[in-house]
């Protein structure tokens, strides 16, 4: 007997005795298994805020569950596909078949009339609509374009009576307490005017209306039933071999869920950093102190608070303060997702995940010794590497995650899916929110218009425009509250800002300064000016000079040893210069005693000169005479960055600077930035009906670099592990500008999303990093 699949076969399993979870039945029972556990987690809490009654958003999300894939039914379409038909194409995707099927079954039509027979008329059309759209949107495919008809197959016997579709109508009578009858066999006709006239144009008119009719409120409902659906079919689609190996590994989730409670976590962390450092600053105890006190009256708190002053701490006590069973916290880059998962590990053991596009490799390397990547997170997991980990994601009550982990839910980032019962009952962090583009800046705007769990934003400073959009948002609906942070250390007036007119790096003034004891930092907008500066410093330095070149065109692994090198040397204090770009910005945990840099634009400024004397404290640690310690110079273009106007009034902002001046100063000149113009807001894809696809990025279009491998760290890796190990081929990976490829380049060889390009295209340098040749 040939077996309803839901799921190919894997290689060592015969199609006549397939794994559990391939079956359509045992999928869907898988299914409908990790939908009940997702509910207990996110149903009480997200129907707190709506005005309809918690069982119906039960029965909504059960039902998709238990329907979702009955289109899979097809043994003229879907079944050919999963029997290794690998050139099959489905004129007609599952998902639309089993849309249809609710709609044109008159049994299973009555199904659900009858079970929602006892709500009002309102609430069972937005459960009917709820769950047609869960349904339609589960694969993130769903477009009306896609639906076509077929010359080759005329029409689709729908049947009900194989084996294994008995079993999953026994499933729904279990699980529903309903009795099915036996239900009749339908017929689906492909032709062109029957497809017209009985799929694609009253789904249409459907999909238009429910657009039109629907409110904010109803659409939030829609999607968040859809959100529990799509990500209880992520975790359900795990391999188990038989019924009993799945109720295994079900009973790991439900033991998960259970026990996650992040609140004594984040009190054990906070009690043995307090161990740690015993003598921390007063004034740093009191503002910590303040922030976790503002967990009890705001669901929306924002820390505007220079380098060094104790914000991520800050974060864990006002994250135990909340009563969130969970808690993540948000960063730009996966380079400061790491740093920060790196510098807590230890503390928070097993009860603490790292997660983001590239967080195995980063792993492997902690191990080894460290890490490091500065590039943003705007790649999505495949699937398969989802369903693997899929169980482990709901196990950890803390996350360090990136912002796109977060935001990629309104993008819909699969990955950000399987966190949805997460993110409902957790509180999260954005942290270094000045450094978010525009696009990620509204997506987080959004989610605090979306989602009413507990948010603290965390930055140095925050760009007014940003701060008003936030104020904007938040009033009359949430409470927010603005901390700021120690008074007398953001007063301290460490930084003594020169402008260099001459528009290029100071070189000479640059080596004196190293020749006189001091650390270094010269920060340029470009890897190729940085690299152009480190050449002709090391012309110049005296002999023994530690001269150190740190910028994103390293090869990943090669990284490690860079940001390594870089902060060890910086540790121990003067004599050493770090020409760098603005990787430096964050995740670059480095004190020093002289900056250098070219102008950028002003928030970016600021974090520069948060590497400046990082660590002060007091004033009676100040030079007595303190002279220059911050120069500037306009650079010979504004790249990477949109114009010369940002950089020309960063410019007008460092002259009107006091000499020397503090933290509160610089707040007080990006206080007089320019605010951008109204945006055009569009309404996230999240929430959308008449297309649902994953098709948008969290961030705004990034075009200036591509990553490579060479040609002969391909070959080594296919020698030793083949093009299976992801881990060691990541650890390769150089990105290098995009401006530098060639037409040739375009059509090479790929590993993944990777080019593999000639080795003599690339000079590369284990201490330089990488450049076109």
């Amino acid at each position: 007997m040939t077996r309803l699949l839901a799921k190919t076969v894997p290689q060592g399993y015969s199609e006549e005795n397939p794994p559990y979870s391939c079956l359509l039945p045992g999928h869907l029972e898988q299914v409908a298994d990790v939908a009940e556990v997702l509910l207990d987690l996110t149903s009480p809490v997200m129907t707190s805020h709506f005005p309809w009654p918690e069982p119906l958003f039960r029965l909504s999300v059960r039902l998709a569950a238990l329907t979702h894939d009955l289109g899979k039914i097809s043994k003229e379409l879907f079944q050919p596909l999963v029997h290794g038909t690998k050139a099959w194409r489905q004129c007609i995707r599952h998902e639309i078949i089993s849309d249809w099927l609710l709609q044109n079954h008159p049994q299973l039509h009555k199904m659900m009339d009858d079970l929602l027979a006892g709500y009002r008329e309102k609430e069972r059309l937005l459960s009917l609509r709820s769950i047609r759209l869960a349904v339609l949107g589960h694969h993130f495919k769903f477009d009306l374009g896609t639906i076509e008809s077929s010359e080759r197959i005329p029409f689709l016997d729908l049947s009900f009576e194989h084996p294994d579709m008995l079993a999953v109508l026994d499933l729904f009578e279990r699980r529903l307490g309903i009795h099915l009858p036996q239900l009749a066999s339908i017929r689906l006709s492909l032709d062109e005017d029957d497809v017209e006239e009985n799929i694609r144009e009253p789904l249409k008119e459907w999909l238009d209306r429910a657009d039109r009719e629907m409110s904010l409120d109803e659409k939030r409902w829609m999607a968040s039933v859809r959100s529990v659906l799509i990500a209880a079919d992520m975790i359900g689609s795990i391999r188990a071999d038989t019924p009993e190996e799945w109720r295994s590994k079900l009973r790991v989730l439900k033991e998960a869920v259970v026990q996650a409670d992040v609140s004594p976590v984040l009190d054990q962390v906070l009690e043995a950093a307090k161990k740690r450092n015993p003598h921390r600053h007063p004034e740093i105890t009191s503002f910590q102190e303040h922030v976790r006190q503002a967990a009890l009256n705001h669901d929306i708190v924002l820390i505007e608070s220079g380098c060094g002053t104790g914000k991520t701490q800050a974060s864990f006590g006002w994250g135990s303060m909340t009563g969130a069973r969970y808690m993540l916290i948000g960063y730009p880059t996966t380079a400061t997702v790491t740093q920060g998962y790196a510098d807590h590990m230890e503390l928070f053991g097993n009860n603490a995940q790292l997660l983001h596009s590239r967080s195995d490799v980063d792993l492997d390397l902690l191990l080894k010794g460290g890490w490091t990547d500065n590039i943003p997170e705007d790649r999505d997991h495949s699937i398969e590497e989802l369903r693997e980990e899929s169980l482990q994601r709901l196990v950890h009550p803390m996350t360090f995650c990136t912002v796109d982990t977060i935001i990629g839910l309104l993008h819909n980032y699969r990955s950000s899916y399987l966190l949805f019962p997460i993110f409902v009952n957790g509180c999260i962090v954005f942290d270094e929110a000045h450094a978010y583009d525009e696009k990620l800046w509204q997506g987080v705007l959004d989610w605090l218009k979306l989602f009413p769990m507990p948010v603290l934003i965390m930055t140095a400073s925050l760009q007014p425009h940003r701060k008003k959009e936030l104020i904007d948002v938040c009033s009359g609906v949430r409470s927010l509250t603005v901390q700021q942070g120690p008074p007398t250390i953001q007063s301290l007036p460490k930084y003594n800002v020169h402008l260099i007119e001459e528009g290029q790096p100071p070189l000479e003034k640059i080596v004196k300064e190293l020749v006189g004891g001091h650390s270094v930092l010269v920060v340029l907008n470009t890897v190729e000016r940085a690299r152009e500066t480190y050449d002709k410093l090391a012309v110049l330095m005296p002999d023994g000079a530690d001269l150190l070149l740190y910028h994103s065109h390293f090869k990943y692994e090669d990284r490690v040893r860079r940001q390594e090198n870089v902060v060890e040397r910086t540790r121990k204090g003067g004599g050493v210069c770090i020409v760098c770009t603005p990787i430096c910005e964050m995740s670059f945990d480095i004190s020093v005693t002289r900056l250098f840099s070219e102008i950028a634009p002003f928030p970016s400024l600021i974090q520069r000169l948060g590497r400046l004397l990082r660590y002060l404290r007091d004033t009676d640690q100040l030079e007595s005479k303190m002279d220059g310690n911050a120069y500037f110079w306009m650079p010979v273009t504004y790249g990477p960055y949109r114009n010369w106007d940002e950089l020309l009034e960063s410019e007008q902002l460092l002259r009107g600077l006091p000499r020397p001046c503090s933290q509160l100063a610089l707040n007080e000149r990006l206080g007089l930035m320019r605010t951008d113009g109204t945006r055009r807001r569009e309404e996230p894809d999240w929430l959308r009906i008449e297309r649902f696809k994953a098709e948008s990025s969290a961030r705004e279009a990034q075009q200036t670099t591509v990553e490579v491998i060479l040609a002969s760290d391909a070959a080594q890796i296919m020698k030793e592990y083949g093009t299976s190990n992801r881990l060691e081929w990541m650890k390769k990976v150089l990105p290098l500008s995009r401006s530098g490829l060639s037409r040739l380049d375009e059509t090479v060889k790929k590993w993944r999303h990777v080019r593999i390009v000639d080795d003599q295209r690339v000079n590369y340098e284990a201490m330089k990093g990488g450049e076109w040749a």
